[in-house]
């Protein structure tokens, strides 16, 4: 059982978000409208519906990108035990102090990802494995398995929509905050993405620290979120349907 589990994803709220959805709604539904309309389709009073429906549902659901897809790579290891793929496996449990367990959870000891001493800037990216219309992502920091002497201050967003040619500029720096917080939430709002660069900063004493020296930068866990593809909508969307058509006849 993760001690920090995902957040509930039911709303879509940024601004930026809604245009992505929009911009799919209209594409959804043009490309069936030859089908719903057709004299001889059958099922049209089904089928519009439930297009509708899944058209309307993207606007309050993302839907989380299979980690194992994705590759992580990073210009700097502390050594084997903690490498940038440590962000995609996830284990999430890190410390006694944190977990509150006697004993820590087997697989959950080493699941980090961090760099080596005096290392407090770094790079990890993150190859998708294929194109996605990206929503958001979370990030986890880490404890650094309760020692507290490595954790990522600060990082800044760079995506590529070309296999990883070129990337966007930084975004803005973001604070990252403390591991015992759990998974903080960015917004990334982008289409065709097929990597993203965060460059990781360990700035000591800035940030909320809880350990007693800054000596590296790591990370703990890295979730991405897409638009829903549109078989996914529709299949929601046809089971909707059939369920309110059943419930009204019973």
């Amino acid at each position: 059982m993760e001690i920090f589990p995902p957040r509930r994803k039911l709303e879509v709220m940024a601004e930026g978000r809604h245009l992505n959805l929009h911009r799919f709604q209209r594409s959804l539904l043009s490309k069936f409208d030859p089908l719903i309309n057709h004299p001889s389709m059958k099922f049209n009073k089904l089928l519009s519906p439930a297009i509708l429906f899944a058209s309307f549902s993207t606007t309050h659901a993302v839907v989380l990108i299979d980690s194992s897809g994705i590759t992580a790579t990073a210009t700097d290891t502390h050594s084997a035990p903690f490498p940038a793929s440590n962000t995609l496996d996830g284990l999430t449990l890190e410390g006694l102090t944190n977990v509150g367990d006697a004993v820590r959870p087997a697989g959950h000891q080493n699941n980090h990802w961090i760099t080596p001493n005096g290392v407090l800037n770094s790079v990890i990216t993150f190859d998708l494995g294929s194109t996605y219309d990206l929503t958001d992502m979370e990030v986890l920091n880490t404890s650094n398995t309760n020692w507290n002497d490595r954790e990522t201050d600060t990082f800044t967003v760079e995506t590529s929509i070309d296999g990883g040619a070129s990337y966007s500029a930084p975004s803005s720096a973001i604070t990252l905050q403390d591991y015992t917080l759990g998974f903080q939430n960015v917004p990334i709002n982008e289409s065709g993405v097929t990597h993203v660069r965060l460059n990781v900063t360990n700035d000591p004493g800035a940030g909320t620290d809880t350990g007693t020296a800054d000596t590296a930068v790591g990370l703990n866990e890295v979730r991405f979120y897409q638009v829903p593809e549109p078989s996914f909508a529709i299949l929601l969307g046809l089971g909707s349907t059939f369920f309110l058509r059943r419930k009204r006849r019973a």
